[in-house]
């Protein structure tokens, strides 16, 4: 193994550091997509509620909404995903805040009713907390020793 691949500074044996890049992408990949479909089918199933749609546009309604979140929060969502691994954030509070103000940004850059800017209330904490015990609680680029 070349230099840089394995962290040593002398105190036993360490995760190589490739492979822990590597967990870490599959973590954060799936706590964010796991994530984006949690607050997919909240934000469907309120305008569903809301707007009476009826029971078989559902699914599609879901399908459209987790594409919509995905696509447009992946940038914020991606910058805070890089402070916290930089930083070594592995607190809740952290990834639920910041879900949140996504979830509050995302319906006013689509433009959706003003209403749905407070759906991110409700669904910003859940993506948060569900990211952060994917990946965020063990947020670091660094293996740990």
């Amino acid at each position: 193994m070349g230099p840089g691949f394995r962290r040593d500074d002398g105190g036993g044996s360490h995760m190589p550091m490739l492979l822990h890049l590597f967990i870490r992408l599959i973590l954060i990949l799936l706590g964010y997509g796991l994530a984006t479909v949690a607050s997919g089918v909240t934000v469907s199933l309120i305008f569903a509620f809301a707007e009476k749609t009826m029971a078989s546009e559902i699914p599609g309604l879901i399908a459209f909404a987790i594409m919509l979140i995905g696509i447009y929060a992946v940038l914020p969502a991606l910058v805070t995903v890089i402070i916290g691994e930089i930083r070594t954030i592995r607190r809740r509070l952290y990834y639920i805040i910041a879900a949140t103000l996504i979830g509050m940004v995302l319906p006013m850059i689509v433009g959706l009713d003003h209403w749905y800017i407070l759906v991110g209330l409700g669904f910003g904490p859940v993506a948060g907390m569900i990211y952060w015990a994917v990946a965020g609680r063990r947020a670091s680029y660094r293996p740990s020793t």
